[in-house]
């Protein structure tokens, strides 16, 4: 029998800003019409997908720019539909891609101070799929200006975005509901409303290996789980909504959690392999860990907020506070309020423990 794992982070603590540390009066897009988390946070600035305007934009704010958000600040607009997702660099802290359903995706550099004076309304280059909307984007995490999108058109796109080329698109047989790269770039995967989990090789420009996924073809949602290429999904069976960490194509550790709708969205992190698991709409954030001994997979916690969740987004590692034995931060959007909340591991004592979280 497999010995019982054990976590040092069994007990998160949330800590939200209080409200003079909050961004207001954010009219971000409701989400119906996106696959996407609504915002992304990169290193100096937040970019929010923005509801009810002409064409299709989004809010880039500096991660300081705390107070009330003027209705009339800034915005990048240069779309001629919805926005439906935004994601920044992970190689230049000033440039942000953008995709829509005008079938483009669209890379911009954002000044240092922010936008100022006008809405930003001129690219740096575009690339362009097969005329059907595009639905959620994502950089490679080690080749520079390489990123990746799911297309309505039942395709993955890889683009290189600094010369606006298509290097590679991948075919599936249905509508693609996510896509991830793995830890070093040389896989992705995808799941599908076929229910099939596909592991596509980089290099060989084919699929690796599939295997069935969760029972319902609903919206299911998947991420690598860092080096150790496990991947972990979220969807439905027949009655509930589940979690599985598949170790490999046949070797898989499910959880069934409860019989809500929305959709979940998977965030791991490489440092502590602890996933978090979020949902538009809820009022709870779940944690798992992963280890590479049985069982694999452990529910850690749950956090419990005050208003339904519209978006969020983890600030990069790099800019948390390690000290205070934070882990991450996020950014909840939620009514019309964006607020930082701290999620660190409670300590009985103020000797410093950092190390040990991390050995």
């Amino acid at each position: 029998m497999a010995s019982k794992q054990h976590s040092k982070f069994r007990h998160l603590k949330l800590t939200p800003n209080k409200s003079d540390r909050c961004m207001q009066n954010i009219i971000c897009s409701s989400g119906g019409h996106s696959d996407s988390t609504i915002c992304d946070v990169g290193r100096s600035f937040i970019a929010i997908i923005l509801e009810g305007q002409s064409g299709g934009s989004f809010l880039v704010i500096r991660l300081d720019e705390y107070g009330r958000i003027p209705i009339d600040h800034c915005k990048v607009s240069g779309h001629s539909k919805k926005v439906l997702d935004v994601k920044w660099s992970p190689f230049n802290d000033n440039i942000v891609a953008s995709c829509s359903e005008d079938s483009t995706v669209k890379s911009w550099y954002i000044p240092e101070n922010g936008l100022t004076g006008s809405h930003l309304e001129d690219c740096l280059v575009q690339c362009n799929a097969s005329g059907k909307k595009i639905t959620s984007i994502s950089w490679h995490p080690t080749a520079k200006d390489i990123i990746g999108g799911i297309c309505n058109d039942c395709n993955v796109y890889i683009w290189r975005i600094d010369q606006g080329d298509c290097l590679f698109i991948a075919q599936h047989p249905a509508v693609i509901h996510s896509f991830a790269w793995n830890f070093d770039g040389t896989l992705f995967a995808t799941t599908c409303k076929d229910q099939l989990i596909r592991c596509w090789d980089v290099y060989e420009r084919q699929v690796l290996w599939k295997t069935k996924g969760h029972q319902s073809n609903k919206q299911s949602k998947l991420c690598f789980c860092g080096s150790t290429n496990y991947i972990f999904s979220t969807g439905f069976n027949v009655s509930q909504r589940e979690v599985t960490l598949w170790i490999t194509k046949v070797d898989f550790v499910t959880m069934s959690l409860d019989s809500a709708s929305s959709v979940l969205y998977p965030f791991y992190d490489e440092d502590t392999m602890v996933l978090s698991v979020i949902g538009k709409g809820d009022t709870t954030i779940r944690y798992y860990q992963v280890f590479k001994t049985k069982p694999q997979l452990m529910f850690l916690t749950l956090s419990q907020v005050p208003e339904p969740i519209k978006g969020f987004g983890f600030l990069p590692k790099s800019e948390i506070n390690f000290m205070d034995c934070e882990i991450a931060r996020l950014y909840l959007l939620q009514a019309s309020i964006l607020q930082p909340i701290s999620i660190s591991v409670t300590r009985l004592t103020s000797v410093f423990q950092v190390c040990s979280l991390y050995t």
